[in-house]
């Protein structure tokens, strides 16, 4: 299944990726920083429970949502597990990996697997939002700039330059908080990007489950040329919680 809006935005595969922002360094075996102390993130119950064991220092250092857990209601119970909701194992593996490595999901592999009219396909799409309403359940803003970022290199530099499905819209706009960054950068990508007129049949029918907030930021963006809102996609900065340079 494939994307189905266009736009008047250009592709160079030539670009280069956004880095990370490296100004926070997460502990490390090799500075000395990770004790042999370890808390477990679980799934569901019982015999069917699926967990995981996380250094307390690392889930310490990455989220003030576990910081608080571990060394608030949690720092006298001999059972140091935190049962996590709305999450599956695939998404916690994912979360693993960046958690010890900061690695996402693969763009590159992503971009290959683009349709040849150019649209990305839909699994991508739907780990990496995953990955930031669990960021942004547990509060783990770094994880939230990556996949951000993520989201950006895939749809500026990497293509397409189509705007996502209307249904990571939905999910999008009806889950995260009004001042999610990333609303702001979906949002400004359909307001550059986004035409009615191309919508194949099964995307028409999504568009009555578009939530109120999205159309109303979209009526508000619609007297502003498509062109601004390409300009300000030029500078990722417009997208992430702390305001910094753009990156060379």
């Amino acid at each position: 299944m494939s994307s189905s809006h266009s736009s008047t935005g250009s592709t160079d595969s030539s670009k280069k990726i956004v880095k990370k922002s490296e100004t926070d360094k997460r502990p490390t075996f090799r500075a000395g920083l990770l004790r042999d102390a370890f808390f477990k993130l679980q799934i569901g119950t019982g015999s069917s429970a699926y967990i995981r064991q996380v250094h307390e220092d690392l889930l310490c250092f990455h989220s003030p949502y576990f910081r608080k857990a571990i060394l608030g209601r949690f720092q006298e119970i001999e059972d140091r597990v935190i049962v996590l909701e709305d999450t599956d194992p695939n998404l916690l593996a994912t979360y693993m990996d960046w958690v010890y490595f900061g690695t996402l999901p693969d763009i590159e592999e992503a971009v290959e697997s683009m349709t040849e009219d150019g649209f990305l396909e839909f699994p991508y799409e739907n780990a990496i939002l995953a990955l930031y309403i669990f960021a942004d359940r547990y509060d783990t803003p770094k994880l939230r700039e990556d996949v951000v970022r993520s989201f950006y290199n895939v749809y500026v530099h990497w293509g397409p330059t189509k705007p996502p499905y209307f249904s990571l819209v939905i999910t999008a706009f009806t889950t995260l908080p009004e001042s999610s960054p990333l609303l702001h950068f979906l949002e400004t990508l359909f307001a550059a990007r986004y035409i009615p007129a191309l919508d194949p049949e099964s995307e028409r029918k999504q568009r009555e489950r578009l939530p109120h907030n999205f159309l109303l930021r979209m009526f508000l963006n619609s007297d502003t040329e498509a062109a601004s809102h390409e300009e300000r996609l030029k500078n990722i900065s417009n997208f992430l919680e702390k305001n910094g340079e753009e990156d060379e």
